[in-house]
């Protein structure tokens, strides 16, 4: 059978859950059955990965959602290529394929990474941003949630086009080591007790609440450091508070880096205060790796932890109770060692990357047919 050709759309090609997907994805499709072809809307460090990997790339620079300036020029991509069809990632990347799929009837897929509707935006902007993306998906062939709270929160009456497919990650990269080798590098001893924040430094992200946190275990603690590896428009906040606050000597800052398993390897506790997510990437690889987790009950971070169990669970500003629950983990090790088995167990057992990948492969054979 001849392959599916199908052009991955997403906005931008940096460091965030989405690309973290689409590069799962395109990495481990069977490539006797498909074939990829990528769609950016800003240049980034994946698309430079990907044109190294041999892919077709494309990047259409724009930094609006729906630009119909860029409409001729998806169409000539989508017939040049022979697309058979396209898979969008995220509202802004869907945003501005979505009226050429209609023009060229080419079905069109959309992974929701988590409504862009969502708690601190204010209503006008809720109310139109529901709009966009009921828009979206009632013009889609069919829309992936990555979890069962985005297709519950979906702004549709029929859902029937709906299909949960949670994020998978490679449990074998992301296991269990030795912290030792790594810890040396950044001059960490075995004593010292690491947290970490591993995300973007936005206000979805809510860094400046897990140093609030911090702030509050520094004074109870000696033995105790943060690592903190992303870039962000909140980046300057970030290093602000910590000067103003003199954490310096205890707050270690990287920039983005690609080996994330090693840098998980070296923390004890990993900390994801979000105030909004769809399925986080980070939460999934952390507690794969066995490091302990604490992250906000919203969205889809429920159907992965079970408090208290294999993590826990808290409110997005509360650093006080982050706190608490990092002093736990820190001093009762029995709790440490329960909550890091059934952390692995859970990624193993529900959110390996083998059942992504055969769930979106069989919904692309499906749309392929169904097509014809």
């Amino acid at each position: 059978m001849k392959r599916i050709k199908i052009l991955h759309a997403i906005r931008q090609a940096d460091f965030g859950g989405g690309e973290t997907h689409l590069r799962y994805l395109v990495d481990n499709l069977n490539p006797k059955k498909f074939e990829s072809v990528i769609l950016t809307f800003s240049g980034g460090r994946l698309l430079k990965e990907f044109e190294n990997k041999g892919l077709r790339t494309y990047n259409l620079n724009s930094r609006i959602p729906f630009n119909l300036s860029l409409r001729k020029r998806i169409n000539s991509i989508i017939s040049n290529e022979k697309i058979d069809l396209i898979h969008a990632h995220g509202t802004k990347g869907a945003s501005n394929v979505v009226f050429s799929t209609k023009a060229s009837r080419i079905p069109l897929i959309y992974t929701v990474h988590g409504w862009s509707f969502h708690r601190g935006i204010n209503q006008i902007n809720y109310r139109i941003r529901k709009r966009i993306e009921k828009y979206i998906c009632e013009n889609s062939t069919h829309v992936i949630c990555v979890s069962k709270a985005n297709c519950e929160d979906a702004p549709l009456t029929n859902k029937n086009n709906l299909k949960l497919i949670y994020n998978g990650i490679d449990t074998e990269k992301y296991s269990p080591k030795n912290k030792k080798k790594m810890r040396t590098e950044f001059g960490i001893d075995d004593r010292t007790f690491m947290i970490g924040f591993l995300v973007r430094l936005t206000y979805q992200k809510n860094p400046i609440t897990v140093l609030r946190a911090f702030q509050i275990l520094t004074e109870k603690f000696h033995d105790i450091k943060l690592m903190i590896v992303g870039e962000g428009d909140l980046k300057n906040e970030v290093i602000s508070f910590i000067q103003k606050n003199n954490l310096s000597d205890r707050v270690i800052i990287l920039p983005y880096r690609s080996d994330i398993d090693d840098l998980l390897n070296v923390i004890d506790c990993y900390v994801l205060p979000s105030i909004w997510e769809g399925l986080p990437y980070g939460l999934l690889e952390a507690m794969s790796m066995g490091v302990p987790s604490i992250a906000t009950n919203v969205d889809g971070i429920p159907e992965v932890i079970d408090n208290n169990i294999n993590g826990i669970l808290v409110d997005p500003m509360d650093y006080n109770m982050i706190a608490e629950s990092i002093e736990r983990i820190k001093t009762d090790n029995n709790f440490y060692s329960y909550i890091s088995k059934n952390a692995r167990h859970t990624i193993v057992s529900k959110f390996d990357l083998k059942q992504m990948i055969n769930k979106t492969e069989d919904l692309y054979t499906k749309v392929k047919l169904n097509h014809k």
